[in-house]
């Protein structure tokens, strides 16, 4: 059992914020994996080589693991591939430092989505590393109009609205109620603009969503989905907070504005399925099932399924593949999936398959 830090839970530092009196926003009750995220998850599983996902460019193999963590903490979302995720676990146990300290300097996205898959998995941070836990605290900015802000160490800075919501829901997983979480927490919510989207960057005058250019806050789908998933696992293990309810509420209103009326979702102007797979796993987070399941069954569309697998170049062990475009899914049919494309294909079933768990 996973040691956790008892703290004081502090009130965000956020109250000037509407309330949304009575609003508590819970995940869908847990249940049995469908036979399309076992199609998912099982295709994941077999392009696993020794717990990690492999891509090639320009003809040499490079692993990815930012996107294997994607896919097996979508594994455990949805309750699959216990033996998958095992391989996973050990192979950050062994190679982990390689992704979340590159040159020895540590990343705070890296440090906190692999404590997020680790955690999930019920194991305690120093059991995996030890300190790896007040690392990541320790990339967090203590004052300032950045306060809170999870920035890499060294040069450059790759944070973003994304890596700080890993970084939220490893230090939530943590500690719940710490204040570490707290402040990261903070930072987050100032991500989102008053419209109800998170930006993806989060560079601007003050360092919040409605102090930028329209060029520094853009919408984005991805961040948005990536913040709610966030700030619903913050509620799930420190209790209900009226800011963050109400963050989740404009959310959700603005997902369900941006959403296509065949129930897709684009980012930076291109339908496609990741977008769409984490909208749909935010929306059911969000209370939101028909359109989650709207959003699902589009992705759907771009499945690898038996009868495709029979009738075009694709073979039988492609089924359950995601693509990441109608495009890239109708190349597949004439030539089968190209190496140069595989990350694109691994990228959007990692991001996707927890939406497939949500139809039948």
């Amino acid at each position: 059992m996973r040691f956790q830090r008892s703290a004081h839970r502090a009130l965000l530092g956020l109250t000037t914020l509407a309330v949304a009196a009575g609003t508590t926003f819970v995940g869908p009750a847990a249940q049995a994996a469908t036979a399309p995220a076992s199609a998912t998850s099982g295709w994941l599983t077999s392009q696993l080589q020794d717990g990690m996902l492999f891509t090639t460019y320009d003809g040499v193999q490079y692993s990815s693991p930012g996107v294997t963590l994607d896919a097996a903490t979508a594994m455990q979302t949805a309750g699959v591939r216990a033996a998958a995720r095992d391989r996973v676990l050990d192979r950050f146990e062994r190679d982990g430092a390689d992704y979340y300290a590159p040159g020895g300097n540590d990343s705070a996205g890296g440090i906190g989505k692999t404590l997020t898959f680790v955690l999930g998995e019920g194991v305690d941070a120093d059991t995996f590393e030890p300190g790896l836990d007040e690392r990541l605290e320790d990339r967090l900015v203590t004052s300032g109009p950045e306060a809170g802000r999870a920035k890499d160490e060294g040069a450059p800075d790759y944070s973003n609205t994304i890596t700080q919501s890993f970084v939220v829901r490893a230090l939530t997983l943590d500690a719940p109620g710490a204040a570490s979480a707290e402040r990261a927490t903070d930072f987050l919510l100032q991500q989102q603009c008053e419209a109800g989207f998170f930006r993806t960057y989060m560079d601007s005058a003050d360092f919040t969503c409605d102090g930028g250019t329209d060029e520094e806050s853009g919408p984005s789908v991805d961040a948005t989905a990536f913040a709610v998933l966030a700030l619903a696992e913050f509620e799930r293990t420190s209790g209900s907070d009226p800011v963050v309810d109400t963050a989740l509420a404009d959310a959700r209103r603005w997902l369900l504005r941006t959403q296509a009326a065949n129930g897709s979702f684009s980012d930076e102007g291109v339908r496609n399925a990741n977008s769409t797979g984490l909208a749909a796993h935010a929306l059911s987070e969000l209370g939101r099932s028909a359109a989650a399941r709207d959003a699902a069954r589009w992705v759907a569309k771009l499945r690898v399924t038996t009868k495709i697998a029979n009738q075009t170049a694709l073979d039988k062990a492609d089924v359950g593949a995601i693509a990441y475009t109608a495009a890239d899914l109708a190349a597949a049919k004439r030539r089968d999936i190209t190496a140069d494309r595989l990350y694109y294909w691994h990228n959007a079933s990692a991001q996707a398959l927890v939406s497939q768990n949500l139809i039948g």
